[in-house]
């Protein structure tokens, strides 16, 4: 396909293009920038010399990519933001690049970014992930495959939000969250996310060891290391090896648990 570009555009001297791109009305495209084919910039859409893209992404209008990072320690250093393949970014939407000490922020593939919404420095998206308008994703915040963020959330600071996990909408996320839960108003698990489970394609059968999990770590407040123990003298199961994965990494927030609001327990299931 051959590259259109809007006679007011600006593509600075040495950003490089890819094949097949189409560059809106008053886009900007910095010198340094490298993007791959197939790339699609609407109408005041901006693009900074430290981002390197792959393809097939769009870019609504209004959308501000690689800027430098909200963050007081930032010098001026060299820093980045990647950003993978089949990526939407809807009007308005910023994502920062990184500081020194990680240096790049880094997006996956298939990422659905709705109107308003911010990713901070360093921090890393991975792939299928929703993103609601209006959320706020803290610095250096890990956000895995196919997590689901409803509008108005706001993601702290070094928060992880495991697999295939659901917070929502106005939620303000303070501590990590455990794959294949929800997390609602007031920080709280609120059971596990019934939809990301059936979306995760591990077999029904397999659903009561999670449920099992979810009853010692998160409703009975089992000590971790506990909790622990207790994974690895279960057989192999495919939630323990995502949860266990999780847990292994450490943790600078701590996790979010259940708590029961006026006697009634959270949901289970």
């Amino acid at each position: 396909m051959e590259t259109k570009i809007h006679p007011t555009a600006i593509i600075e001297e040495g950003a490089e293009i890819g094949e097949g791109c189409r560059i809106g009305p008053f886009a900007i495209i910095e010198a340094g920038a490298k993007i791959g084919p197939d790339n699609i910039f609407d109408a005041g859409s901006h693009v900074s010399g430290f981002v390197e893209m792959g393809s097939g992404n769009h870019l609504m209008r209004g959308a501000s990519l690689g800027g430098e990072p909200q963050s007081k320690k930032y010098q001026g250093e060299i820093t980045w933001l990647k950003v993978g393949d089949g990526n939407w970014f809807g009007e308005n939407t910023v994502v920062n690049r990184g500081t020194a000490d990680k240096g790049v922020t880094t997006i996956g593939n298939h990422l659905f970014m709705m109107n308003g919404s911010h990713i901070g420095h360093d921090a890393v998206i991975q792939d299928h992930v929703i993103i609601g308008p209006a959320v706020n994703i803290g610095g250096e915040a890990l956000i895995m495959d196919r997590a689901n963020l409803g509008a108005g959330v706001g993601i702290h600071q070094f928060v992880r939000m495991g697999e295939l996990a659901m917070a929502g909408g106005l939620t303000a996320v303070t501590q990590d969250v455990l794959p294949f839960t929800l997390i609602a108003q007031g920080g709280d698990l609120f059971g596990l996310n019934p939809i990301g489970i059936k979306r995760s394609g591990i077999y029904p059968d397999k659903i009561d060891t999670l449920k099992e999990m979810y009853r010692r770590l998160c409703l009975r407040r089992q000590p971790l290391e506990e909790f622990r123990k207790w994974l690895d003298e279960q057989p192999e199961d495919p939630f323990i090896q995502v949860w266990s994965a999780f847990l292994a990494e450490t943790s600078k927030r701590g996790y979010a648990r259940a708590r029961a609001r006026g006697g009634a327990s959270p949901r289970e299931d």
